[in-house]
């Protein structure tokens, strides 16, 4: 994916999904929790090349898987359960362009259940962007701004969050987001 192959991306997940489906004669715990971060893997290339199809029945399949676990937990380090197949939805749902289905599963998560600081930033980063979809400026800056005071770190490197940024600042013509231009030059953004 990060090569740009989302094709491929989808492919191998899909595959190795497989793979551990024919191999595996116990549902464990540990073996769902692979299994789902494959789908949900998968389900993002997917997204990315905009095959909603294939995104939304991985994502299924995915939710299946986190059923069986029955709730959010670490196994083989994938924090995969019911929350983290929320958390792709939105984010698939906003690459997507169905901003109001994103905001609508933002609302059914419990960000305080999340406990890693920098997977909540990019929660309010999708956010935000299912707001400027729906040109809901105002909205999505104070997502951004919560982002950013979860893990500065993290927003302050992302291309997509300086974009955003960009975007919602050209909107803001009267300048009545308060703090919008300082944060656009943190995360070295222009209008």
């Amino acid at each position: 994916m990060a090569m740009g192959y989302a094709d491929q991306a989808v492919d191998v997940a899909r595959t190795r999904a497989q793979r551990l489906d024919r191999k595996s004669l116990e549902y464990s715990a540990d073996y769902q929790s692979l299994y789902g971060a494959l789908l949900l893997r998968g389900a993002v290339a997917a997204a990315e090349r905009g095959d909603r199809g294939s995104a939304t029945e991985l994502l299924d399949e995915a939710e299946q898987a986190a059923r069986m676990i029955g709730r959010d937990a670490n196994h083989q380090w994938t924090a995969f359960g019911p929350t983290n197949v929320l958390l792709h939805r939105v984010s698939i749902s906003t690459t997507l362009g169905d901003a109001g289905a994103a905001l609508a599963y933002a609302r059914a998560i419990d960000i305080d259940g999340i406990d890693v600081r920098e997977r909540q930033a990019i929660f309010w980063v999708d956010v935000a962007r299912a707001c400027e979809q729906w040109n809901k400026y105002p909205q999505a800056y104070p997502a951004l701004r919560t982002a950013e005071e979860l893990a500065p770190e993290e927003i302050r490197t992302r291309p997509t969050v300086r974009a955003l940024v960009g975007r919602i600042q050209r909107q803001d013509v009267r300048g009545e987001l308060r703090g919008l231009s300082e944060l656009a030059t943190r995360v070295g953004a222009r209008p």
